[in-house]
């Protein structure tokens, strides 16, 4: 299972030419049987894709920034969508992922905070203030995300057990994040 794929309908999909059929059969070459699609802010709706057997859940990846610095990646995924979900970025790195989440609740969704150490977006503190988000990525395969930390930031595992000991309900899940299947970033 993998909670966190693109494909080529994502504007930073890394190759030209592959088709569903080429996509479909590299998740099953990876032993893959359930797959969410979370492409940056569209929705494909899988009912539309023949699966040759894999369960592929709708998905989104809501990819904002924050008014206070649009430089920071804000990146909250939402499973078992029926749309593309419709939200305005905010003022703050939180706001702008609490807006994200507030969305995906909305259209009866299930929100994922995103890869923390992507350009360093957030940390704990932030996730800590959020309401109604129960998973967290504390793994994010993508060479650019820092999961380990650096650079004077904390790793995402520090986070998510500093969020566990201040008492917030919130599950942890490992991804690919994929953007590609043959071409490094």
């Amino acid at each position: 299972m993998d909670m966190h794929l693109h494909t080529m309908a994502s504007a930073d999909w890394k190759e030209p030419g592959v088709g569903w059929l080429d996509w479909l059969y590299r998740c099953e070459q990876r032993g893959l049987d359930i797959v969410a699609i979370t492409d940056h802010n569209i929705y494909v709706d899988p009912s539309t894709v023949d699966s040759h057997g894999l369960l592929l859940i709708p998905g989104e990846e809501l990819s904002l920034t924050p008014e206070e610095d649009q430089t920071i990646p804000i990146h909250v995924n939402g499973f078992g969508l029926k749309r593309t979900v419709p939200v305005e970025r905010g003022l703050t790195r939180l706001e702008t992922i609490q807006n994200c989440i507030d969305g995906i609740v909305a259209e009866g969704g299930i929100a994922q905070i995103n890869h923390p150490n992507f350009y360093w977006a957030f940390d704990h503190t932030v996730i800590e203030q959020t309401r109604d988000c129960f998973l967290l990525e504390v793994h994010n395969a993508h060479p650019w995300v820092f999961n380990e930390g650096g650079d004077g930031h904390v790793s995402i595992e520090f986070m998510w057990d500093y969020l566990l000991s201040k008492g917030k309900l919130i599950y942890g899940t490992g991804v690919d994040d994929c953007h590609t299947y043959t071409v490094l970033d």
